[in-house]
C-alpha cells in the first residue's frame, strides 16, 4: 500500500507542478526540464505512460488552454511522454467532440502532423507491454 500512496503522492505533485507553471505562465521548456528532473528522482522510466495519460486527463477539456497543450507537446518532443499513447488518448476525446472543441481538434492535428511519423519503432520502446 505504501508503493501507491508514494505513486498517487508523485502524480499529484506532478499536477501540482503543472498547474503552478500553467498560472505562472512558465515556459514550456523548463516545466519539461522540471518534469523530467522530478520523474528521474523517482524512478519513473521515461517515456511515461502515466505522464501521457495524466496530462490528456490534464486537458480534455476542463483544462482546455493554449499553454497546456504547450506543455503537452514539449513533453512529446522532449520523450518525456509517449507520443503515440498521447496520439490514441487524445484521438478518442478530441476527435468526437471536434465540433464542440474545434480548438483542440486543430491542435490535436498539428500534433499528430509532428509526430505521427516520427516514431521509433514501438517495440524497442521500455513500456511496449503496457
Amino acid at each position: 500500500m505504501g508503493v501507491s500512496v508514494e505513486a498517487s503522492e508523485l502524480w499529484e505533485g506532478v499536477l501540482e507542478l503543472t498547474k503552478t507553471a500553467q498560472d505562472k505562465k512558465s515556459d514550456a521548456l523548463l516545466w519539461a526540464v522540471q518534469l523530467s528532473a522530478s520523474l528521474s528522482a523517482a524512478g519513473v522510466g521515461l517515456p511515461s505512460v502515466e505522464l501521457a495519460h495524466l496530462m490528456v486527463s490534464h486537458i480534455c477539456f476542463g483544462n482546455h488552454v493554449p499553454i497546456a497543450w504547450k506543455f503537452l507537446e514539449k513533453a512529446l518532443a522532449l520523450k518525456i511522454a509517449p507520443p503515440m499513447l498521447v496520439l490514441s488518448l487524445l484521438s478518442i476525446r478530441v476527435i468526437p467532440n471536434r465540433q464542440n472543441q474545434p480548438g483542440a481538434y486543430r491542435i490535436y492535428m498539428e500534433l499528430l502532423k509532428r509526430h505521427a511519423f516520427s516514431f521509433a519503432p514501438p517495440i524497442l520502446g521500455p513500456n511496449y507491454q503496457k
